[in-house]
């Protein structure tokens, strides 16, 4: 297996600190790190030290003409939230250029520097908001906009919320991570769990059931693109492989010798494509579970649920 070109520690450390641990995606500059709400000795971390060209070959923007040394270095690599590291890698990165990617990276550091030993908080004051009553005189309101936000915000947070425990219901982290480790493990799946990714699919495609907060909606979009992929594999290759079956196959499973019974021979030709499948199989479940554990980390911070 080819090796990747991985930044160093050190370098991690300084991209971090180069880009004040916010996402250098103009649209996006979220913060990435925050306190644990449970342990006061460690934090809660959402940020990718991602490379610009990839760390091997085949990878988005992949640059053969780098050395290594090159393609290690801190000019090869941008400091971007979880999203915004899977979105410029999406198509193998055709929609992110390595140009794109470089002002990017420029253009933060320099607003970095420029908001260096600026404050970042505000009071948040009152409004006085004056009108004209029926005898002309002029009524003066003070509104405590701080009040106001506060409210809105606590009713985002109760929409978002109960959106997360309907999807929690429908399929819950222990139950995710049950099915895909006996997926990876004998390459079968319980046509109960099928049923239990299409409804969660379905539930998230309503647009009745998106988050307001625009992180977490973002985290849910990157999800449900996982899981509908992952779902898609499930329903082709993986249930009709091997694709010679002499009869219908009861159990959605994709191990040729669990299935040899119908044509599932282990012959060379079956072999190869299995051993094809099974790579796709891994890499999609780990795509997909990675998915989640982002998305169930930006709802505990943002919702503490």
């Amino acid at each position: 297996m080819e090796k990747r070109d991985d930044f160093t520690a050190d370098i991690k450390e300084v991209m971090k600190k180069r880009a004040a641990y916010i996402c250098s995606n103009p649209s996006c500059k979220k913060m990435t790190i925050a306190p644990s709400l449970t342990d006061d000795m460690k934090v809660q971390y959402i940020g990718i030290c991602a490379h610009i060209t990839a760390a091997i070959k085949g990878g988005p923007r992949y640059d053969d003409t780098l050395t290594q040394e090159e393609r290690t270095s801190i000019q090869n690599g941008i400091f971007l939230c979880s999203n915004c590291s899977i979105q410029i890698d999406k198509n193998k990165g055709i929609d992110f250029s390595i140009s794109t990617l470089k002002q990017w990276k420029s253009d933060h550091e320099k607003w970095v520097l420029e908001n260096l030993n600026k404050s970042t908080s505000s009071e948040t004051p009152s409004l006085t908001i004056t009108s004209t009553n029926q005898s002309g005189g002029i009524i003066a309101n003070v509104v405590n906009v701080h009040g106001a936000l506060t409210e809105k915000k606590d009713t985002i947070n109760e929409h978002d919320k109960n959106i997360f425990q309907k999807a929690d219901e429908i399929l819950d982290e222990e139950t995710l991570k049950c099915i895909l480790g006996i997926i990876l493990g004998d390459e079968s799946i319980r046509a109960q769990d099928i049923d239990k990714i299409e409804e969660l699919k379905h539930f998230y495609n309503k647009t009745s059931n998106q988050y307001i907060n625009e992180n977490i909606e973002d985290s849910k979009k990157q999800f449900l693109d996982a899981l509908e992929n992952f779902n898609e594999f499930l329903g082709t290759d993986f249930d009709m492989f091997p694709y010679n079956q002499r009869g219908e196959n009861y159990r959605v499973c994709m191990n040729p010798k669990v299935n040899i019974d119908r044509g599932g021979a282990p012959t060379d030709e079956n072999f190869q494509e299995h051993m094809r499948l099974k790579t796709l199989l891994r890499d999609k479940s780990n795509r997909l579970q990675d998915a989640y554990d982002i998305l169930r980390r930006i709802i505990k911070l943002t919702l503490h649920i």
